[in-house]
């Protein structure tokens, strides 16, 4: 139940308070300045009037024309409160029109068929829309008939992501969390299949947001899948392809700390600490600078978590694909740890 409640307060941030407060702020202004001062005014009159006085009799004809006045000045400010309300939801359908409409005019000048720079401009409309769900069904085929570039796919995925735990005003909007397990999947999926690592010159493609940080207001099993994406694409290259020079990379081994580190659950903590216990053990340790630094705090971070009781709960999926990239990558020398 604790655990429920701190995810839940993580996700009250300042950057969620004021997106709330800027989406709803007619909502709110109206509350604050004419429902509130309303019913301060009803009780007042209710109040002063002995209206609710057991005592009193029957209402005198002066008390009932007060309350008449409130009443009348209550309607007409209720039928201003709903017109600007409609007004405003009104305005809003006709600005998405018109911005869809901008949009595929756009996509009409773009080479025909389902070239990759057409699937890509389409699949970016889609989630500039606020459509991220309908990009998300469409994205797994167009990346099977290799009609959309891997750095397209990964970017939808990210803002599935990192939209994840945003409200928008429209229904269409909003990514619920199944939504974010689902890209979480694709991702995992994609790091399988060596997608991701596919450009043999060291490039590789990965939601954005997670190059180096991350986010603990996901679901669950969206952050199980993640890190399990991070240990494919690892298990997929050799050692020298994710560093010439012998010493950690900083992907993936900013965002396993970070969530070895500051995730709110033991055992997404734990987890994330397995495969960064593979890559400190894989790489050497930098004598000094930068690197020496995240070394340090990353092998720190690595040994806290082996003693953790969620050490043992993290998956059997999880432990053989650290040992096999341990297998793998086991020519090159041994971390200091």
């Amino acid at each position: 139940m604790w655990l429920r409640l701190a995810i839940a307060l993580d996700r009250v941030r300042p950057r969620h308070v004021i997106q709330r407060i800027r989406l709803n702020w007619p909502y709110y202004t109206l509350t604050f300045f004419v429902v509130l001062p309303l019913w301060y005014m009803a009780a007042s009159l209710a109040w002063r009037s002995h209206l609710y006085s057991f005592r009193g009799g029957s209402p005198s004809p002066d008390q009932l024309k007060v309350f008449l006045t409130f009443i009348g000045g209550g309607l007409a400010t209720a039928v201003t409160m709903y017109g600007a309300l409609l007004t405003r939801a009104h305005n809003m359908r006709e600005h998405r029109s018109l911005q869809l409409k901008a949009v595929l005019d756009s996509l009409g000048t773009l080479p025909p068929s389902s070239s990759p720079e057409r699937m890509s401009a389409v699949f970016s409309a889609m989630v500039l829309l606020g459509q991220q769900r309908v990009a998300l069904r469409a994205l797994d085929p167009a990346v099977r008939k290799g009609t959309l570039e891997m750095a397209t796919a990964t970017w939808v995925i990210d803002q599935v992501l990192t939209s994840a735990d945003s409200r928008k005003p429209l229904d269409g909007g909003r990514v619920d969390d199944q939504a974010a397990v689902e890209a979480a999947i694709l991702l995992s999926n994609y790091a399988q299949q060596g997608r991701l690592t596919a450009d043999e010159d060291g490039g590789y493609c990965f939601a954005d947001h997670f190059m180096r940080n991350w986010n603990r207001t996901l679901p669950h099993d969206a952050r199980l899948w993640i890190l399990r994406a991070i240990s494919h694409m690892l298990l997929s290259r050799d050692k020298n392809w994710w560093s010439v020079s012998g010493r950690i990379p900083d992907f993936p081994t900013y965002t396993l700390l970070r969530c070895a580190a500051g995730d709110l659950e033991p055992v997404v903590r734990a987890t994330a600490a397995v495969p960064l216990g593979v890559i400190l053990d894989c790489f050497r340790a930098p004598a000094e600078g930068p690197k020496r630094d995240l070394y340090d705090e990353a092998d720190r971070v690595r040994r806290k978590r082996r003693t953790t009781a969620a050490a043992s709960r993290v998956s059997e999926v999880d432990r053989d694909l650290a040992a096999r990239i341990a297998k793998r990558w086991s020519d090159g020398s041994a971390g200091a740890g």
